[in-house]
Order: structure tokens, then C-alpha cells, then sequence
């Protein structure tokens, strides 16, 4: 036995390690959809079942000495044809590039026909792989009353070697070996294997050659059913029914279905929690087969004892189903404690994942368990009818693994897609709740009785689980709890309203409002902003396309929020290509129009949901400008992205003097990562240059031969454009000089940089085994450092010498406009630096003094700046550094020292409006609504019809009870201009007294829409609704009021009324304990 168990777990090594390998590889040509991967899936696994079939109708036939050289045979053609498989997944590229490009093809086609590849390309190697495990049985050559123990150990030992195959290629061959080495690895699995089978013959037993003349010889096993039966008569005759042997191969077949369900299911839940890393998926198969390696081992050794295997068959598959749905239970309450433990071991990364993994095992082991115990079971129950133990085990494998292949199917086309995680793993428990219904259907004359009472249990407990939290799922816990603060996490994870929330069939994609910000997270991770991201979204189109001399026709992988789309279109293209792989993606992306421009309404576009990189691969189109802006490499599958085939093909695909920018992050990202990176770049590229874009972000921007050159006379027209130039000013780029200052590096520099960085190849993938283990490591700093380091002294590419000119000596006010990008990126830190020594250099207006301000006070550096303002105004700039001083004081709660130096402003230069402005703004907060109106009213007689001295006077009114004055005021101010924060504010409060609901309701929104981070409106919008009666709407705004400042005290009591006004105790409970973390009561004072 030892030799054939050997034999097994070797197969099952190299048996999973295809699996993993085809899929991987199968994915370049395919693509990485979810149809495309359910077809390889569904096709390994058709042939397996295939394979087992043909066990099951032949292996009786074969001699039994002739079965060891059988077997042999079989892995040696596994091996033969694995070494063969990269020529012929090569050869199916043409006819599927051919089908694609004639453009006749419909999405159904498409799919049919990568069917019928991926059937021709594994259906035979799967098959030989399928009949093994049967063959195997066979040779233990065992008796019919332990034919469920020789099959339980073999398929033990086939499932622990799936698991190590598993586990070494994420750990240790993927990363380190590669593809094509790890194949040959698994080719000398089968080989040894083949070898330990065809040379041990002479000590395999041989199995008997009548497998049915065995039901005469009583064994201990049948002899205790005939002693229940009574001492010395026969067993009795079954109850009539269904064959035994039809509802064993269903009860199978429900097995496997709810196991694979499982497992697909399992892997989209608890990437949410762990995140969608190659290791996740690791963790999550290795426990499921080891589970059932595990149950299979237990089911074998328990055998003897059991002495109706029957219900032990129907209690595997009840405990299974229970087992399952409290898994179900207990995924909905883990976020919390998954972040805990993130937070605490979130710079030991080693031991993060290890603990983990041990959670992974914990959750899912004990239904696993019970999967693995029916197999070995269930062959002891068919092995009297089927023929022998090998044909008993083959239709056991048959029928499993025909039920596996539906629920793959079921699992990824419809039941995620349209009903959600969570119901999928409950469809999945109640497949094995049938299964074991089915398992006692025929052991008592009152047949019905215990399966209904099954059927009834699993309803009554399926209904009684706890529903999951969307907003704590969605938080991407793996990824931000170690950004919370302590005791906050939660709240923290709850921050924004959830408006957009859909399970697909690939991915988990959310949109969050924050205020007036909305994000796009996928999988958890936050991919696209309407706030500091804007800023990357919009130069991923317009340094490539202003770069590029007439660009016509663009191509733009991956859609996200669709702003980088958007902003490609204020070009003059001829036609815009969108590939997005998600279409919940596409959905979410309507959701940012206003940032986006409504760019999917644009009949330039042509949008494809598909996978990116498989429509280069199959395209034969070519374009002027490719625009690549993936999600982050350590995500599984999102890595191919990156490789250096992936931007060789990119090249390809680009029209003669075509550019590619490709978007790549410097954050969480070790050095040697980020080096392996602009690697292989380059080495597509030869003429490439880096842009750096804030403190997270870099672009890269890649020719074939040379890089265009670059004339600031035609760049400055161009972006004179006024489609493009207002899409540069939403993210306060300007000029050509502040566009030259994004350039890092580039030419034989960037060259030198990277000429000892490892690649990341589609044979090795090192970035997806490497990147995740920095996911928390803060390496940005280090990061552009070194970007920084490489670019001194170093050669530019010819066509870029204006702008790194420019970039190497930028005039101060290029500085103070980078400065500015940066601020509205959110690299507080870096632009506080900018600022500094662009009004060190020269003396600026009062906005770049306040811009340093802000961000002194967002990078934590206040004291730095007041050093620094109080030496400019002795010095260079004593009105607008005095000023900016009064706006420093004003926002660390200081009025009298800011009215001081304001007035010292205004004493020092009384024409400046914003000294005046500033100061009515103090005193308003102060109480004083006198002096606040006096210093409008000089604002007004120095600039007329200024909106926020306009604004004041509105607000001083409404401040004196005359609601018909303030309104007539505002919207006098909001004739000139409608979105004025000030005038909206008192527009919609005045409407409110009035009565007018609706129209103050419009104001309120017009007013969160222009101060997105305005939490002070977002309270009077929610005590709005709610003195309107719409608790519903009050705890919406509160809510978001309290995720822009958590220290809103006002927000938290708002909250906790709202919620006790709605019952919802869980939220009170919530708001409450905000208001004790900071230190407050719960009730108004």
C-alpha cells in the first residue's frame, strides 16, 4: 500500500500544479474573466470526470498485470504532454486572434470558441489524470468490505500531495523556479511516480480477478449487519426505493457540487477580509483540499467501526451543511477582528499571513472535514453493486466530480452574479443538506420522515443566519485598519455612505460618498477618488496625449472612475477605446459623470468589458496612444499587467510614433519592487521617461524608438485648448513650466537605475509573490529619494530636454503650481516643502502663503510654518505672511492673535480685501455679527460685488432674524455666481424658515457639491431632514458629517437622535460611544 499511496500524493502534486500552471497560462490567451477562468476550470475538471468514467467502463477489462504498467503509462503521458503544452497553447492563438478581429464574432462565440480551446488543449491530459485515482484503487487490490478504506487512503494521500503542489508553488516555485521550471518539476512528479507503480508490481497485491465473488465471503463488517439482523439469518432485504447505487452517485454529485460552490464562493468572501492576494488563494485552496484530505483519512480509519455506512454518508453531509452555514455566520462578523489583528502585526508581515492562514483553516477546516469523509464512504456503499473497489471508486470520482463541475458553473455565471456571496454559500450548504436528505431517503420504512426533518433543520437554521455588514466588508479591512485611529476602527471602516454596492462575478466593487467625495473601491481596495486621485486620473491622459504631436486614435486599459477617460477626451481624438474587464466597474463609473464628463455618453467611445490585456494580445489594431492604469500589482491576477511581455506587447500594438504610459505606485512598495518594475518597462522601451506625479503616484511614458520632442511654444497652445486647459485646472496645473516639473527621470539615467533589477516575466511573476508582503511598509519617501538620487547629473531623452530643463530649475512660480498640484493630490508633506521654497525665492500672492498654511496644518508641521511665516513678515512679506498667520491662528482656535495680525495686515495695506474677509470670518465664528458686517462692508467699498463680502452681509442678516433680507441678499450674491459657499449656506437656511423645503433642500446640495469637505453644512443639511421628520436622511448626513471630522461632536448627537428616532440600536450604540471616546455626553447641553 505504501508504494501505491506514494504514487498517489506525488500524482496529486503534479496534478494540482497544472491545474495552477494551464489556468495561469491559459489566462494570457484567454484572458483573466471570470468566463474565461470558469471555462479552464470547467474544462479540468470535465476531464477528470471524464477520465474516471472511462476508469469505471474499462479498468475491469485491463489484467491485473497489466495494470501497473497501465498506470505508468498514464503519468508518462501526463508528462509528455505537459512538456508539450507551451507549443500548443501557442498554436491556438491564431484562429482566436482571427475570430476576434473580424469583428463578427458575438460575446457567445467568443466564448464557445475559447471553450472548445481550452477543451482541446486539456481535455486529454485531464482524462489520463482522471482515470489514475481509479487505476490506483484497483491495484490495493481490496475486498469489498474495505474497499472503502483503500479508496479513503488513496485519496487522502492524492489530496495532502494537491495541497503541498499548493502550497510550494505560491511559496517557494512560482517565485523562485518559475513556470517553466515548475513544470519540469511536476514532470519529474509524474515520472517517479510512473516508476514507483510500473517497477513495484512484484509487491502490489493483485486484485482479484471476479471482484463480485467476493460478496460470499463474510467479513467482520458483514457479519455484524447479519448478527443486527439476527444470530445465523440472512441480512434483510433493503426497503423498497430508489437503488442504493443511484442515490449514493447523487448524493455524490450534490457533494461536489456544494464543494465547489463553496470554493468559489469562500475565495471572493475572504478576499474581502485577507485581500485579494496570490497567498489568499493559496490559503484558501490548500485548506479546502487539505480539509478534505484530512476527512478522507478520518473517514478511512473510522470505517471498521461504522457499521451503517449509509447514515454515517448522511450525518457527513448534514454536518457539512451545517458546518457551512456557520462559516456563513461567522464571515459577517470578522471584520473587526480581522483588522485588530492587522493593526497589531502589520510590520511583521511574515506572521500576519501566517496568522491568517491559521484563520483561513479554522473557518473553513470543519466543513472540509466532512466534504472529504463522503468519498471513502460513499465507495464502500457502491462497491457490492459496482463491480469492484476500482470501478466503485471510478463512478464515485465520476459522479463527484460532475457535480463539481456544475457548481463552478452555477457558482460563477449565476448565482454570485445575481444573488451575492452570501447567498451563493447558502445555496452551496443547502446542496449538501440535500445531499444528506438523499443519503437516509431509503434506511427506515417511514422513508420521508428523516430527510424532511433534514430539509426542515437546514431551512430553519439558513434563515436564522446573520446577515452580512456591506459597509464593514467593503472597508478593505486587510488594507486600511492599520491607518485607524485607536478605538476607532469601526467607525472608521463605516466612514461614508455606501451608494453603490454589487458582488460580481469577478470582483466586490463599492462606492462610497464621503461629504461630497466619492471613491471606487474593488475588492476593498480604494482604486479611484473624486478627490486627491484626481489628480493621476487626469495626467494619465493628458501627459501622454500632449506629449504625442496629433494623436487620433487612443486606447485606455482599465475604466475605473472613467475621469482618465474623460479627460482624454477634451483632446481632439477621432475615437477613444475603454477595455474594462468588470462590467460592475462600468456601473459604478456612471456614478462619477460629473467628474467624468459623462464620458461613456460620448460617441468617440468605444467601450469593451473584457480583459486588457487579452484584447491587445488579439487585436490587430494599433494606436497612437495607449493609456495602462491597472490596479496595484499585488493583486492577484492585476500582476500580468506589469510583466515585461505585457509592455512589449503594449509596443506592438502602438501606430508608428505611438506612446505608452503605463501608471505604477511608489507606495507599499519595496524599492527592489518598484525597480523591477521601470525594468521591464525599459526594456520595452528604450526611450522612456519617468513623471512623477505626487508622493504615492509615478507615470511612465514609452516609445518604441525616440520619445517626441517636446516645444514649449506648441505645448503651451495646446494646452491653451479650452476643453484642456479647464480639465488641467481642476488639478491646478497651469502652465507649461508647472507641467515640466512632473518630470523625474528618464533616458540612459532611468536606464542605469534599473540595469540590476530582477524582471517580472509571465514565466516568473515575482511581483505578485513579492508585493504583498509590503502592503503596509511606508516606502514612498524612500521611493521617490531614490528617483530623485538617480535623476543627478544624469542624461535626458533628447525630445524632453525643455521640460527636464525646466524640471532641474524650475522659476518660483512653476514651484508654487506644483506646490498647488500636490496640495490638491493630498502630499501635504511634500507640497508644505514646495511651498516653502517657492515663497523663499520670491514673494507671491496671499494664496500660496495660505496654501502653506493648509498644508502645514494637514502634514502636522503648524509650528514650522508660523516659524517660518513670522520671519516673512518681518522680512519680504509683511502683509500677506501676517495674513497667512491670522488664517494659522484662526484654525488652531486662537481669535484674539489672528484678529491681531490680520488687523496688523489690514493697518499695513488697507486695500487687501482678503485681510478684511478673513477677519469678518473670525469674528462671525466669535459671536460677533456687528464687527463681522463692518469688515464686509469695507471688503464691498474696496471690491464691489465680491461674493464673499456679499456672502457676509447675507449671513449677518439671517444672523438678526430677517430671513426675507438674507435671502434677497444671497441670491443677489448667487445671480453673479451660483456656487458662492456662503450665500448657499444662508439661501438654504433663510428657505428653511420660510418654509420652502424643496428649494432649501436644492441649496443644501449645491452646497455640499461645491464644499465637498464641508462637515459644518452636512450637520445643518441633516438638522434640516430631520426637522422635516426624515430620521432616514438625517442619519445619512450625520453619518457622513462625522466620516469627514471625526471629532464632530455635533455629528455624533445628531446621529444617536437620529438613530433613536428610527430604532436602529445598533447605530445609537455606535454614535454614543463616539461621543465617549471624546469625552462628551450624548445629550445636548
Amino acid at each position: 500500500m505504501l508504494p501505491l499511496a506514494s504514487a498517489c500524493l506525488l500524482s496529486g502534486a503534479a496534478a494540482l500544479a497544472y491545474q495552477i500552471l494551464w489556468t495561469r497560462q491559459l489566462a494570457l490567451l484567454l484572458g483573466h474573466t471570470v468566463g474565461a477562468l470558469s471555462i479552464v476550470l470547467a474544462t479540468f475538471m470535465a476531464g477528470l470526470a471524464l477520465g474516471s468514467a472511462v476508469a469505471a467502463r474499462y479498468l475491469e477489462r485491463v489484467p491485473a498485470g497489466l495494470r501497473p504498467r497501465t498506470y505508468a503509462f498514464l503519468e508518462v503521458g501526463i508528462a509528455g504532454f505537459a512538456l508539450a503544452f507551451p507549443w500548443l497553447l501557442r498554436a491556438g492563438l491564431p484562429p482566436l486572434a482571427a475570430l476576434y478581429v473580424s469583428g463578427a464574432a458575438s460575446p457567445l462565440v467568443l466564448e464557445s470558441a475559447r471553450l472548445g480551446l481550452s477543451a482541446a488543449l486539456l481535455l486529454v491530459p485531464t482524462t489520463l489524470m482522471g482515470m489514475t485515482l481509479p487505476l490506483l484503487v484497483a491495484l490495493t487490490g481490496a475486498r469489498v468490505e474495505s474497499a472503502g478504506r483503500a479508496a479513503g487512503a488513496l485519496y487522502a494521500a492524492n489530496t495532502v500531495g494537491a495541497v503541498a503542489g499548493s502550497l510550494a508553488l505560491a511559496f517557494f516555485l512560482l517565485p523562485r523556479l518559475g513556470i517553466g521550471r515548475s513544470t519540469l518539476l511536476a514532470v519529474a512528479l509524474n515520472l517517479t511516480a510512473a516508476a514507483i507503480v510500473g517497477l513495484s508490481k512484484g509487491a502490489l497485491r493483485r486484485a482479484p480477478l471476479n471482484p463480485r465473488s467476493l460478496r460470499g465471503n463474510e467479513s467482520r463488517f458483514a457479519r455484524s449487519r447479519s448478527r443486527a439482523a439476527g444470530s445465523g439469518a440472512p441480512a434483510a432485504a433493503p426497503p423498497r426505493g430508489l437503488p442504493r447505487e443511484r442515490l449514493v452517485l447523487a448524493v455524490l454529485a450534490l457533494s461536489g457540487l456544494g464543494a465547489l460552490a463553496d470554493e468559489v464562493a469562500w475565495a471572493r468572501a475572504l478576499v474581502l477580509l485577507v485581500g485579494p492576494t496570490a497567498y489568499a488563494f493559496a490559503f484558501i485552496l490548500a485548506t479546502v483540499i487539505g480539509g478534505i484530505a484530512l476527512g478522507s483519512a478520518a473517514a478511512m480509519a473510522a470505517l471498521p467501526r461504522w457499521r451503517e455506512p449509509a447514515t454515517a454518508l448522511a450525518l457527513a453531509e448534514a454536518g457539512a451543511a451545517a458546518a457551512s452555514l456557520a462559516a456563513v455566520g461567522m464571515i459577517g462578523g470578522l471584520p473587526i477582528t480581522v483588522g485588530e489583528l492587522v493593526r497589531a502585526n502589520a510590520d511583521r508581515m511574515d506572521r500576519l499571513m501566517a496568522l491568517e492562514f491559521a484563520g483561513v483553516f479554522v473557518l473553513l477546516a470543519p466543513p472540509c472535514l466532512l466534504f472529504g469523509a463522503a468519498f471513502p464512504l460513499a465507495v464502500q456503499l457502491l462497491a457490492k453493486d459496482a463491480g469492484g473497489v476500482g470501478r466503485a471508486a471510478a463512478r464515485a470520482f465520476t459522479w463527484n466530480t460532475v457535480g463539481a463541475v456544475l457548481g463552478a458553473v452555477l457558482a460563477g455565471f449565476v448565482v454570485l452574479p445575481r444573488f451575492g456571496i452570501r447567498a451563493t454559500l447558502v445555496a452551496a450548504a443547502a446542496a449538501h443538506a440535500l445531499a444528506g436528505a438523499t443519503a437516509v431517503t431509503r434506511r427506515t420504512p417511514h422513508r420521508w420522515r428523516w430527510p424532511a426533518a433534514i430539509v426542515v433543520a437546514f431551512s430553519l437554521a439558513a434563515m436564522g443566519t446573520p446577515r452580512w455588514d456591506r459597509e464593514l466588508l467593503s472597508g478593505g479591512v486587510y488594507k486600511y485598519a492599520v491607518y485607524a485611529a485607536p478605538g476607532r476602527l469601526e467607525e472608521e471602516l463605516r466612514a461614508g455612505e455606501l451608494v453603490y454596492y454589487r458582488e460580481g462575478a469577478e470582483v466586490t466593487v463599492s462606492v462610497k460618498r464621503v461629504g461630497g467625495t466619492l471613491s471606487l473601491a474593488v475588492d476593498g481596495k480604494v482604486d479611484a477618488t473624486s478627490g486627491s486621485d484626481m489628480l493621476t486620473q487626469r495626467l494619465l491622459a493628458h501627459v501622454p496625449l500632449l506629449l504625442h504631436p496629433s494623436p487620433q486614435e487612443a486606447c485606455v486599459i482599465g475604466l475605473g472612475s472613467g475621469v482618465t477617460a474623460g479627460s482624454a477626451l477634451a483632446h481632439p481624438l477621432r475615437r477613444l477605446e475603454v477595455v474594462e474587464i468588470s462590467p460592475e466597474v462600468v456601473e459604478a463609473a456612471r456614478l462619477f459623470g460629473r467628474f467624468n464628463r459623462d464620458a461613456l455618453e460620448d460617441p468617440r467611445i468605444a467601450l469593451r468589458v473584457a480583459d486588457g490585456r487579452n484584447h491587445l494580445l488579439l487585436t490587430d489594431h494599433r494606436y497612437d496612444v495607449i493609456i495602462s492604469e491597472p490596479s496595484n500589482p499585488w493583486m492577484a491576477g492585476v500582476s500580468s499587467l506589469f510583466t515585461r511581455e505585457f509592455f512589449f506587447l503594449a509596443r506592438s500594438r502602438l501606430a508608428p510614433g505611438g506612446l505608452f504610459c503605463q501608471w505604477a505606485h511608489i507606495y507599499n512598495m519595496h524599492p527592489r519592487d518598484l525597480r523591477t518594475v521601470l525594468a521591464g518597462f525599459t526594456d520595452a522601451f528604450p526611450a522612456a521617461a519617468l513623471f512623477l506625479v505626487n508622493e504615492g503616484d509615478v507615470l511612465l511614458v514609452g516609445a518604441d524608438s525616440t520619445l517626441p520632442g517636446v516645444e514649449m511654444g506648441t505645448l503651451a497652445r495646446r494646452m491653451a485648448e479650452p476643453a484642456v486647459r479647464n480639465d488641467l485646472a481642476e488639478v491646478e496645473v497651469r502652465t507649461p513650466a508647472g507641467l515640466a516639473t512632473l518630470y523625474a527621470l528618464g533616458g540612459p539615467a532611468l536606464a542605469r537605475f534599473v540595469a540590476d533589477a530582477p524582471r517580472h516575466t509571465d514565466d516568473r511573476p515575482r511581483l505578485e509573490f513579492s508585493a504583498p508582503r509590503y502592503l503596509h511598509a511606508d516606502t514612498a519617501r524612500e521611493n521617490r529619494a531614490q528617483i530623485v538620487d538617480a535623476a543627478r547629473g544624469g542624461e535626458v531623452p533628447s525630445g524632453l530636454a525643455a521640460l527636464a530643463t525646466l524640471a532641474a530649475s524650475p522659476p518660483p512660480g512653476a514651484i508654487l503650481e506644483r506646490a498647488r498640484m500636490l496640495e490638491h493630490a493630498g502630499s501635504h508633506g511634500w507640497a508644505m516643502d514646495l511651498y516653502r521654497q517657492g515663497l523663499e525665492q520670491s514673494r507671491f500672492d496671499t494664496e500660496d502663503y495660505e496654501g502653506l498654511v493648509r498644508a502645514a496644518l494637514k502634514s502636522g508641521r503648524a509650528s514650522e510654518a508660523e516659524e517660518f511665516l513670522r520671519a516673512q513678515a518681518a522680512g519680504p512679506a509683511p502683509v500677506s505672511a501676517r495674513i497667512a498667520l491670522g488664517l494659522l491662528d484662526h484654525n488652531q482656535d486662537r481669535p484674539a492673535e489672528a484678529l491681531e495680525a490680520l488687523a496688523s495686515a489690514a493697518a499695513a495695506d488697507p486695500h487687501r480685501v482678503r485681510a478684511l474677509l478673513l477677519g469678518a470670518e473670525v469674528q462671525e465664528a466669535a459671536g460677533n455679527v456687528d464687527a463681522a458686517e463692518a469688515l464686509a462692508r469695507r471688503a464691498l467699498e474696496i471690491s464691489p460685488g465680491d461674493s464673499e463680502a456679499g456672502g457676509f452681509l447675507a449671513s449677518a442678516s439671517l444672523a438678526r432674524g430677517r430671513a426675507d433680507e438674507a435671502l434677497g441678499r444671497a441670491e443677489a450674491v448667487l445671480a453673479r455666481d451660483p456656487r458662492a459657499p456662503r450665500a448657499l449656506e444662508v439661501t438654504a437656511i433663510a428657505r428653511a424658515q420660510k418654509g420652502d423645503r424643496g428649494g432649501a433642500r436644492h441649496a443644501f446640495e449645491m452646497l455640499v457639491e461645491a464644499e465637498p469637505d464641508g462637515w459644518a453644512h452636512l450637520n445643518n443639511f441633516a438638522v434640516f431632514e430631520m426637522e422635516g421628520g426624515d430620521a432616514r436622511a438625517a442619519a445619512r448626513l450625520f453619518h457622513q458629517a462625522v466620516s469627514v471630522n471625526p471629532a464632530n461632536v455635533m455629528g455624533y448627537r445628531g446621529l444617536s437622535e437620529a438613530a433613536r428616532t428610527l430604532g436602529d440600536s445598533p447605530l445609537r450604540e455606535r454614535a454614543e460611544a463616539a461621543l465617549r471616546r471624546l469625552g462628551v455626553s450624548a445629550q445636548n447641553p
